[in-house]
């Protein structure tokens, strides 16, 4: 991450603080290299700046021997953390420098008091600026950024939209998202807070996206129950045809009953011909008064008319 430049002895390269000291202090995994973060320097809005920059650094009594390590532990620390001194937070440094050939001790104590002096890339955001992060959480009331891969950042939802529309605006985990920076903060431990709102452009293309997307979701049933209005014509016609077969059906059932009681009355009237003609007896070999006058009257004309032809013969 830095070179190491004395000017009170030889230049010795380094390319990794960790492998310096294995009491340093350990470097977070996000934190990019000094090439890495001089690239970022033209990317879009990235609120970057490179500048040299004088400190003051007061060495312990264990780094006598190795104000190498000591120093580089002690710029470590700082990374990503607000600085008041380089007014931002300082992602990657290089080509430290000691001022002067000696240290000092002041008053009795064991610090060694160092004057050095390296190059730093900075970010300086400021209220009103532009920012560049990638969306790594999706929450009901804000999204989560992560800007430059080291800066958290919270991209509240507009209250031009609902939640519902929020959800489907279509923004995802992994997509870039540009937002404008309206509150900036620290923690004690000198943690950047970002708070950022998305500009009224993005705003209205979320809003449009939403409400098509709502046409859209609006004209599928209407699709749907066209689709049923037409289907459905058909099927009453077939209802129809079923209707006029059953009463088909049904009338000709009727006329067979019809039928078959017509018939059944016309026998049961010849039955009761056939019944008076016959003449009714029961077990006791009794007939019906009617048929004996009607037998007696005959037998009574019948021997008058032989009377009437033996006088007509004497």
């Amino acid at each position: 991450m830095a070179n190491w430049t004395q000017e009170d002895g030889a230049p010795t390269p380094v390319s990794n603080p960790a492998d310096v000291s294995t009491a340093a202090a350990p470097v977070p995994c996000l934190v990019p290299s000094f090439a890495d973060a001089v690239k970022l320097l033209s990317a879009r809005y990235s609120c970057l700046v490179r500048e040299s920059h004088r400190r003051h650094v007061a060495l312990p009594p264990l780094y006598l021997q190795k104000k190498r390590s000591g120093i580089q532990e002690e710029l470590n620390a700082e990374l990503l953390k607000f600085s008041s001194s380089l007014k931002g937070v300082p992602m990657a440094y290089d080509n430290i420098k000691v001022v002067g050939q000696h240290g000092h001790i002041y008053d009795d104590q064991g610090f060694i008091h160092l004057n050095i002096e390296a190059s730093f890339v900075v970010f300086k955001p400021r209220k009103g600026s532009k920012l560049v992060g990638v969306i790594n959480k999706m929450g009901v009331g804000h999204v989560g950024c992560l800007v430059h891969g080291c800066f958290n950042a919270s991209v509240v939802k507009p209250s031009l939209l609902s939640s519902e529309q929020w959800r489907e605006s279509g923004l995802s985990v992994g997509q870039d998202l540009e937002f404008e920076v309206f509150q900036l903060d620290a923690d004690t431990a000198g943690v950047l807070l970002i708070r950022g709102r998305l500009e009224r452009s993005r705003v209205q293309e979320l809003v449009a996206r939403t409400e098509q997307k709502e046409s859209t979701a609006e004209s599928i049933p209407e699709l749907e129950s066209t689709e049923d209005t037409v289907d459905s014509p058909k099927k009453k016609k077939k209802k129809k045809k079923d209707k006029s077969e059953e009463e088909r059906v049904d009338d000709s059932g009727d006329a067979a009953e019809r039928d078959s009681n017509a018939n059944g009355h016309h026998r049961e009237k010849k039955k009761k011909k056939k019944k008076d003609e016959i003449l009714p007896s029961d077990s006791s070999g009794y007939v019906s008064d009617k048929t004996s006058r009607k037998r007696a009257a005959e037998s009574d004309g019948a021997g008058l008319q032989k009377k009437k032809k033996k006088k007509r013969s004497t």
